[in-house]
């Protein structure tokens, strides 16, 4: 299932795609927008290299008192069918949990069901919450890599890591279980949540492999070092101008004019200040703008 934009002929928007309630938006197809969230403002880019659909499958969604904000990146390794399957899983699964923070349920749901699917559903993925009036962020992943945490109090970026053990069993995991792999590597998986509190100021970088990932004409690559070179160089811009500034870096590393190696997914997110007051008002409220605008399907 592709949820798409309240006109989804356009996929470049110079108005903001604004989140209210109960809503979730998304897909494999291009887009280029900016958009509007509680408790935060952004800008998402995903271009598929090939075709009309590609294998990055992005969702954002808000629950239904418009407080808390999902966002959602998988890439999986299948095409066509397999990639559709996942994004049909994908949003079922994030519509079902609408109201729950926890990126835990979604990720083993999802593993069970990849994990039955063969090898053309291994998908990497990042969940991320933001609890908007509590400023606290959920995060969990399966082999994708990490989202990048600007701290403006520190004026510096960081991976966003997991606690504990990561990424694997063995020594130091005495159950011996898998954990943080890609989905559909192993039916038994565990996934590990981390959490953070944000400050107004703060700003998230979710990002797929096709980023770091962009080859040169000599064919070395991009990295994360080339990542973090203009996220650095870009520290204080809003996010549609940091988002731009990456997408035109890759560009000119690639000298080309379209990247057709992989797919490639940029979502830059800034956070804006809590809202504060009821929270039983701020769902009446947000219901009721919901009915005086488009709504997002």
């Amino acid at each position: 299932m592709e949820v798409t934009s309240p006109n989804p002929d356009r996929c470049d928007w110079q108005a903001p795609v604004e989140f209210t309630c109960s809503e979730v938006w998304g897909g494999n197809r291009f887009v280029q927008a900016p958009v509007r969230l509680p408790g935060m403002s952004g800008w998402i880019y995903s271009r598929p290299c090939d075709g009309a659909r590609g294998g990055d499958v992005h969702y954002l969604s808000t629950c239904s008192a418009g407080l808390v904000t999902r966002v959602v990146l998988a890439d999986v390794v299948g095409h066509g069918e397999e990639v559709a399957q996942m994004s049909e899983w994908i949003h079922g699964l994030v519509r079902k949990f609408v109201n729950d923070p926890s990126p835990q349920r979604i990720l083993n749901a999802l593993n069970l069901r990849a994990s039955g699917a063969g090898f053309a559903a291994l998908t990497t993925a990042a969940f991320i919450s933001y609890e908007a009036m509590r400023g606290q962020l959920l995060f969990g992943y399966a082999g994708h890599p990490r989202a990048m945490l600007y701290r403006r109090g520190a004026n510096a970026w960081a991976p966003l890591e997991l606690p504990g053990l990561e990424d694997q069993g063995g020594e130091g995991n005495p159950n011996e279980v898998l954990a943080n792999l890609p989905l559909g590597v192993q039916e038994n998986m565990a996934f590990d949540v981390g959490s953070v509190t944000l400050e107004v100021g703060d700003q998230l970088v979710v990002l797929s492999d096709g980023v770091p990932e962009t080859p040169g004409p000599d064919q070395s690559l991009f990295s994360d070092l080339g990542v973090a070179r203009i996220l650095d160089d870009q520290r204080g811009s809003r996010a549609e101008d940091l988002g731009a500034s990456l997408i035109d870096a890759l560009h000119e590393f690639a000298q080309a004019e379209a990247l057709s190696h992989d797919d490639v997914t940029l979502i830059v997110l800034d956070i804006d200040k809590r809202p504060r007051g009821s929270k039983i008002l701020h769902m009446i409220v947000n219901q009721m703008r919901r009915l005086v605008r488009p709504r997002l399907r």
